[in-house]
């Protein structure tokens, strides 16, 4: 029995042995393979191929879920419900109490300032509307001001407009006693009218009465009854008007909506008091949805922060022009106390939602006290057999999301224990059910949300959150009703009131109160604002018959104004009128005007003290010069200060970025600007209309354009990444001399082999390291530079000189020969007829020097590109001032290059000053120049210095431009 044992021992020994053959010869076979370029045997068929099988699987699995999704909900839909909320994006503006000090002197100055032509009663109108508006925004940090103010005023020379600020500083100051109260703010300087009573007894108003607006007039279109008291406010009108459906509706035991008299009539007081010059202030957490600039929601939080509250503002939209607009609103609007908090939200995104209410809880710490969820999506045209995605996306947004809403904000409360705060949610309803038609799903969103307030009754968060409808009716200039804005008037004519945003926004804020809250504890309230729209009976008729009477007005109007034209043009023909003299540009070099009253302004005290100053000692500024993102000085100046280019500031900056170009007369052609892509001539006062948009697309904060020597995507960044070599390379051929050094370079791991005098094969073995050119994504793509096309030959730089010095020369330069042009010299040698060539001094100076020309001799030689051999005198700091000593001054006075990083200019005056009154010059150029490549700003950045502009970045999305709302009220003063 032992042989055939034996033998099957040794067989089951050399299967192994046979395997690890198998494996060795596969494993060499792929080697061979990689090596030769050959078809290559993947290492493990049992092992990779399955799982790629499967990842592949798993990708198609999902593509086909997401085209599935695409195709049933659209594009739109899936594109609306984004979450756009992001805690770092968030505005907030909390200090008014600053602001009104700034309205006070912007307001006294621009009296001053009055052209004399400006009296009588326009002038006193609107000195009693500026005293109106502070005053209803005072603090005793304002009346302190003011009254310092005015007893300066006192001892100053009389003008006319120093006694029209006196008189209007001694009105405000009166008025204050009459129409504030002193109240402490958490500032500790405030000055504020009492806050809104409670009711007495909130049972009071829920006595039910058949009628509404009993207090206030008949709702009878034929009622003569007028209301008993007016008001200022916008709303004063809307409540004293007859025939007018205003009126607070609450539920009787059957569940059916009746008028109650006595809610009426508080809602009418409470909206009067809010426009009124004694409007008490509204303390309280107001969260509000959906505020575009032209909707009722931008009026209600333009009322709330006169009233002193603290407004969440979520908002889809978060551009420029947005956060712009809200900006200017508090800064000119809001009460000593109230605070805005401006942040990005999408109404259609489930998470934004638990996201928004967990902010304001735990981050805000504040209890939401109103919800007011106004975002809407405007559905025109769209009947039943139209529905689409938009469509299922408005749904989301004004009626799914806004229930969700009203639970997140229970459910938090729930959560984190609060059971003695009550929210007041305003439900934005519609009196159109269906009557106007070609609206998509809006009707249906409205009539639904009416259920939450008979599920207020069934469900168990009523006791955390009170519900108030709103019928809105007709507002004229709201984004959802401005295509229908023509046809308002013929609405009006069938007896229905149509409001303006700013009335419809009184009604509705006078529902925050807490009063009117206090009395929607009991139960929901509905809230009837439609001025009498729902009562209108075929009102799809009525909507058919005011669109074509408007197309029929609008045809009539278009024909009556072609007949005049062609009147007018009938007798300009037969009387040819006088040839009409096209504007001219009048580019000056002039220094900033001072004032007409600046003597005036000088303090009395200080006027015998004129002669007294010894002017050998004093340093005057005689010209000056600018090279920036904006242009030069006066061009930027123009920007700052009125938001855009006059057209001498546009002539100069076409011109100065190869837009257009000079040519004196010759040939017989006239001088003047001319075309540099066309060669025609063009006038001047159209260089404004046609160059204006390209110039504000590259002047200014802007992506950064690249080097000719950098990556052309300014969002990337070519750097070299360090390789290792696992494999031998191929054998390749290149110069003896190159051999030679990668030998020198890899060693042993380098083979050449030298073919003749002039070629050698060089061979890189495995171990060898090998830098190889990569791109990567960077964060620092923003920031300010020349507008682009600027060229240093166009101010008479010859070509030679520009390929030989560093750009930061070329600015100190440029700028130098500003600067004496300016100060009225063209020829800088003149200055030597009155001074010793060794009294000008030269003080230029710079921050890093030459950093382009450091990029030549670090970068560029290591890459072995050609590059100048006088490079390193360029990098030099005081390289620039020595050109402009060589080319300009030929001077041989006192010579300091201060090195200040960013403070290099105002050392630089600084030390001018120095040696002007210490006597070693008589002139001095000061300044500093710098050049701001890639390679700075990616330093700057991983200094966080820069802001970081990457699409991850918690500032992505914001607009860049060079504006400043604040720079006007800087200019308006001076």
């Amino acid at each position: 029995m032992s042989p055939p044992r034996q033998e099957m021992e040794s067989t089951t020994e050399k299967q192994p042995a046979d395997a690890r053959l198998s494996a060795l010869g596969q494993a060499m076979s792929h080697l061979l393979a990689r090596h030769f370029g050959g078809p290559s045997t993947p290492l493990s068929s049992n092992g990779m191929r399955p799982r790629a099988e499967e990842r592949e699987e798993k990708l198609k699995s999902l593509r086909e879920d997401f085209d599935a999704m695409s195709s049933e909900l659209g594009e739109e839909f899936i594109q609306g419900i984004h979450p756009k909320f992001d805690s770092h994006k968030v505005y907030i503006y909390d200090s008014a109490w600053n602001w009104v000090l700034q309205d006070l002197y912007l307001t006294v100055y621009k009296i001053i300032d009055r052209p004399l032509s400006e009296t009588g009663d326009d002038l006193l109108r609107e000195l009693q509307r500026d005293s109106d508006r502070l005053n209803k925004r005072a603090t005793s940090r304002l009346i302190e001001c003011a009254t310092t103010l005015l007893r300066e005023f006192d001892h100053m020379i009389e003008n006319d407009g120093l006694i029209q600020a006196r008189m209007f500083l001694r009105s405000l100051l009166n008025e204050r006693n009459i129409l504030l109260k002193t109240n402490d703010t958490s500032e500790g300087d405030g000055l504020q009218t009492a806050p809104f009573p409670l009711c007495a007894n909130a049972s009071e108003a829920h006595c039910t009465a058949s009628v509404a607006c009993s207090d206030v007039g008949s709702h009878s279109p034929n009622g003569d009854k007028t209301a008993s008291s007016a008001s200022s406010s916008p709303s004063s009108s809307v409540w004293t008007r007859s025939g007018t459906r205003l009126a607070a509706m609450t539920h009787s035991i059957e569940g059916v909506w009746h008028d109650n008299d006595g809610l009426t009539a508080m809602m009418q007081r409470a909206s009067q008091e809010l426009g009124s010059a004694r409007s008490p202030l509204l303390d309280a957490t107001v969260l509000i949805i959906g505020a575009g600039p032209t909707s009722i929601a931008a009026c209600i939080v333009e009322l709330l922060l006169t009233l002193g509250s603290f407004v969440v503002l979520a908002t889809r939209e978060m551009d420029f022009e947005t956060r712009q607009f809200y900006s200017a609103m508090y800064t000119n609007l809001s009460a000593p106390a109230a605070t805005l908090v401006l942040l990005p939200f999408n109404q259609g995104s489930h998470k934004d939602i638990s996201s928004l209410v967990e902010y304001v809880n735990v981050k805000l710490g504040r209890e939401i006290d109103h919800l007011l969820p106004f975002a809407a999506v405007s559905q025109n045209d769209h009947t039943l057999e139209e529905l689409d995605s938009k469509s299922e996306l408005a749904l989301r947004v004004m009626l799914t999301n806004t229930l969700r809403f009203i639970g997140a904000i229970a459910s938090s409360k729930r959560t984190r224990g609060i059971i003695n705060h009550v929210t007041q949610v305003i439900l934005p309803l519609s009196p159109n059910h269906g009557q106007f038609g070609q609206d998509g799903l809006y009707a249906e969103c409205k009539l639904a949300l009416q259920a939450v307030m008979r599920k207020w009754f069934s469900e168990s968060w009523s006791n955390t959150v009170t519900v108030c409808g709103v019928i809105i009716g007709w507002t004229r200039g709201t984004g959802l009703m401005v295509a229908s804005d023509a046809i308002a008037q013929h609405i009006e004519d069938q007896g229905v009131k149509t409001f303006a945003a700013s009335e419809m926004a009184h009604l509705i804020a006078g529902l925050l109160v807490p009063c009117i809250k206090e009395a929607s504890f009991l139960q929901p309230m509905l809230c009837d604002f439609t001025g009498g729209l729902g009562a209108l009976g075929d009102l799809r008729q009525i909507l058919d018959h005011a669109r074509a009477a408007s197309r029929k007005e609008k045809l009539i109007r278009d024909r009556l104004d072609a007949e005049a034209q062609n009147e007018r043009r009938m007798r300009e023909e037969a009387n040819v009128p006088p040839p009409q003299y096209k504007p001219r540009a009048n580019i000056h070099l002039d220094f900033p005007k001072l004032p007409k009253q600046y003597r005036d302004m000088v303090p009395s005290e200080l006027v015998p003290l004129e002669s007294m100053l010894d002017m050998e000692s004093v340093v005057v500024v005689a010209g000056f010069a600018e090279l920036g993102p904006l242009g030069n000085s006066r061009t930027r100046w123009e920007y700052e200060k009125q938001g855009q280019f006059s057209l001498e500031g546009c002539i100069e900056l076409a011109w100065m970025m190869g837009f257009i170009e000079w040519r004196s007369n010759r040939k017989g052609q006239r001088s003047g600007w001319v075309d540099r892509e066309t060669a025609q001539a063009i006038e001047d006062v159209d260089i404004k209309r046609k160059y204006e948009q390209r110039i504000m697309d590259h002047t200014g904060i802007r992506i950064l354009t690249p080097a000719p020597a950098e990556n052309p995507d300014p969002r990337r960044e070519s750097r070299l990444y360090r390789v290792v070599v696992t494999n031998d390379l191929h054998p390749f051929e290149c110069s003896r001399d190159a051999a030679v050094g990668l030998k020198s370079t890899h060693r042993d791991r380098c083979i050449i082999h030298m073919e003749d005098d002039n070629s050698a094969t060089v061979q890189i073995l495995r171990g060898a390291t090998l830098y190889i050119p990569l791109e990567s994504e960077i964060s620092h793509f923003v920031g300010a530079q020349l507008p682009s096309g600027w060229d240093p030959t166009a101010y008479g730089i010859s070509p030679d000189l520009v390929t030989q010095v560093d750009p930061v020369t070329l600015y100190a330069l440029v700028c130098a020969a500003e600067g004496f042009l300016s100060a009225g010299v063209t020829d800088v040698y003149e200055l030597y007829k009155y001074m010793h060539v060794s009294e000008m001094g030269n003080c230029l100076g710079s921050g890093i020097g030459g950093s382009s020309t450091f990029d030549d001799i670090f970068r560029r030689r290591f890459l072995d590109e050609e590059v100048q051999s006088d490079a390193l005198a360029e990098s030099f700091i005081n390289t620039p001032a020595a050109w402009v000593n060589l080319l300009l001054l030929s001077a041989s006075g006192p010579i300091k290059t201060p090195a200040g990083a960013c403070a290099t200019a105002f050392e630089s005056l600084d030390t001018g000053c120095e040696l002007l009154i210490g006597g070693k010059a008589k002139m001095c150029i000061v300044g500093g120049s710098e050049y701001y490549s890639s390679h700075v700003a990616r330093e700057f950045n991983n200094m966080s210095a820069t802001t970081n502009a990457s699409p991850t970045s918690r500032l992505a999305g914001c607009r860049m431009r060079c504006q400043d709302q604040h720079l006007q009220h800087v200019t308006d003063l001076l």
